[in-house]
């Protein structure tokens, strides 16, 4: 009983290890932008995504709060909400 606790043990402490390692993002690498810069990039992407003159105003929408939600900017909802 004590063997397998012992190798239960040491192979969480290996995974969890190895996830710390590689599969955890560097938090001290990123750098925070500013909110006119994550829109200017963010615009540029929907407009690379949707060419001007599309009508599929929901795909924009929804790409662009996406754009904005990955660049860490929670949207705010309108008064009529």
């Amino acid at each position: 009983m004590l063997q397998i606790r012992r190798v239960s043990t040491l192979l969480g402490l290996s995974i969890a290890a190895t996830v710390i390692l590689f599969g955890a993002p560097n938090i001290s690498a990123q750098q925070k932008i500013s909110y006119e810069q994550a829109y200017a990039q963010c615009q540029a992407d929907i407009k690379r995504t949707f060419p001007p003159g599309s009508t599929d105003t929901a795909g924009r929408n929804s790409r662009g709060a996406a754009c904005m939600k990955d660049k860490g900017f929670n949207l705010k909802k309108g008064a009529k909400f």
